[in-house]
């Protein structure tokens, strides 16, 4: 169980603070992009009907304004650090709106589109529970893309989880600890509101349940959601049927994409090819920190761990998989015959793997393959 929750000290500062938040799985590569470029493309024309206009200052704005307001108030410069709706907002309006990953991206966008704060972060990489608290005592922050660190003050509003500071200044930067990245395949999303009745957008409990709509229209999953306030300030979620969901789902893939190939006796026994097959790269990634010379496995037919990633379309275990063989050649752990003849092996299993990856990453995968010496 992962509890979520509000710290009452919050409340006593901003009694009308309230959080959404949405718990969702998804394959990045999957995902309905052509649905998030035409969201986005169409920002622009969304907050001109709203009344936002060109070369004007978006600052006065109502659902802007109240996180300048805030911001002040737990002793933050909202004009060197503004809130992420104000920088999000301003460059959606001069269309210079950033790119970065199609999860990302989407819920960007949705945060401009409703006017509402909006966080994401890495379900495999938080520890423990989560809370809206204050910092409690000073110390450094260094946000995604930072060069120098922030100092925190004990009054100012962030994210924790069990290891320590995710989001500081309530939404202005996320920590690089628990961001999403390429390979992340589950996540919880948080959206923002101190005051959800002010004009420019849908009520908090609306917005909520508009995102997990189009989440789910773009490919994702959502598996669990909740709205908080001072009325109800914590709630528990529980991620064992998100397991259990992705489980049956892998499961299915391998029974989809390799039916000649059983990774094992039991379906249920995930081991490292499993998790190439189903594209699990936190999870990939740490069980091959554990036992280095995993990437030398094949399974019981004699295909490798690196043709698994290929055929689960996972262009991030498959670059992965070349690095850490390089690596393992140069440390002397490997031959470069033996390197070779192990890339060499997943060619003929080539037209298969890219048949199943034609419509993702097959082009991309086939380049990382031919330039690591698969012929």
């Amino acid at each position: 169980m992962m509890r979520i929750s509000i710290d009452s000290q919050v409340f006593n500062q901003f009694p009308t603070t309230k959080m959404g938040f949405v718990v969702a799985s998804f394959d990045q590569q999957q995902l309905r992009t052509e649905t998030i470029d035409s969201k986005i493309s169409e920002l622009q024309k969304l907050l001109l009907e709203k009344g936002f206009k060109l070369g004007e200052s978006v600052k006065p704005r109502p659902r802007i304004a109240v996180w300048r307001n805030a911001y002040s108030q737990f002793g933050c410069n909202p004009n060197e650090f503004p809130s992420s709706i104000e920088s999000l907002t301003r460059r959606a309006l001069n269309g210079k709106f950033p790119r970065l990953l199609p999860v990302i991206d989407f819920y960007n966008a949705y945060s401009v589109d409703v006017q509402f704060p909006m966080g994401g972060y890495d379900l495999e990489k938080l520890t423990g529970d989560i809370s809206l608290t204050l910092a409690g005592k000073e110390g450094l922050f260094t946000g995604i893309g930072s060069k120098e660190p922030v100092t925190m003050a004990p009054k100012h509003v962030v994210y924790k989880d069990g290891e320590g500071v995710i989001c500081w200044a309530w939404n202005q930067k996320d920590a690089e600890r628990t961001a999403i990245t390429e390979g992340t395949g589950k996540a919880v999303f948080f959206i923002d509101s101190l005051d959800d009745r002010a004009e420019g957008g849908p009520s908090l409990e609306n917005a909520v349940l508009l995102f997990k709509e189009q989440l789910n229209g773009i490919g994702a999953v959502t598996h669990a959601d909740g709205c908080l306030s001072q009325k109800s300030p914590a709630c528990e979620v529980d991620l064992s049927l998100l397991r259990k969901v992705e489980q049956k789902k892998a499961a299915a893939v391998s029974e989809e994409l390799l039916p000649d190939v059983l990774l094992s006796d039991s379906k249920e026994s995930f081991d490292i090819t499993h998790l190439a097959a189903i594209g699990q790269y936190s999870l990939f990634v740490e069980a091959a920190a554990k036992h280095p010379l995993s990437m030398l496995k094949k399974d019981a037919n004699g295909h490798t761990v690196l043709m698994h990633a290929a055929v689960g379309r996972s262009v991030p275990i498959t670059r992965f998989i070349l690095a850490r063989l390089h690596e393992l050649q140069k440390t002397g752990t490997i031959e470069e015959s033996d390197r070779l003849e192990f890339i060499n092996a997943t060619s003929k299993f080539r037209v298969t793997a890219l048949d199943a990856a034609r419509k993702h990453g097959q082009s991309e995968i086939e380049s990382l393959l031919s330039q690591a010496g698969a012929k």
